[in-house]
């Protein structure tokens, strides 16, 4: 079994559990983890289910799609997470830049199930990666073998 892409260290992890609704997220964390797992592989249905009613009213399926096919994540870090609130850094690269998502987001249940609702960003660099760099997901290649393609 390989390892998530959620980098848990948990021995069995939940996120495709949760993303393909055998089972509900036990608190935010796993949520977080398992909407950032749906990122990383394009399932925007998901995203759309695990978002709060109020969240649902500003966005769509087709705007989480589009978010989803305009990246490829490749590293996830939770710097902490409480009862309802995580706060995390995702990195991942766009039109040939390194770039990072660091929020705070915040959950609420809704029907008996944890929803995403807001986050507030921190700012963060972008760092243009040249074609010759090695590329930062860690495969070892050079950037332009790798996600420049």
């Amino acid at each position: 079994m390989s390892p998530c892409l959620c980098k848990s260290k948990e021995v069995s992890c939940p996120c495709q559990d949760i993303i393909s609704a055998k089972r509900n997220a036990d608190n935010p964390l796993q949520l977080m983890r398992s909407r950032y797992v749906a990122f990383a592989t394009g399932t925007s249905d998901y995203l759309y289910q695990t978002s709060s009613n109020k969240l649902k009213l500003e966005l769509t399926e087709q705007d989480l799609k589009a978010a989803c096919m305009s990246c490829h994540f490749i590293g996830l870090t939770i710097v902490e997470a409480t009862d309802t609130t995580v706060e995390f850094k995702a990195d991942f690269i766009a039109d040939g830049y390194l770039q990072q998502i660091h929020e705070q987001s915040y959950f609420v249940i809704e029907d008996d199930a944890w929803k995403y609702d807001s986050g507030e960003l921190f700012d963060t660099p972008i760092i243009k990666i040249e074609r010759n760099e090695q590329c930062p997901c860690g495969s070892g290649k050079k950037f332009k073998k790798c996600h420049a393609k």
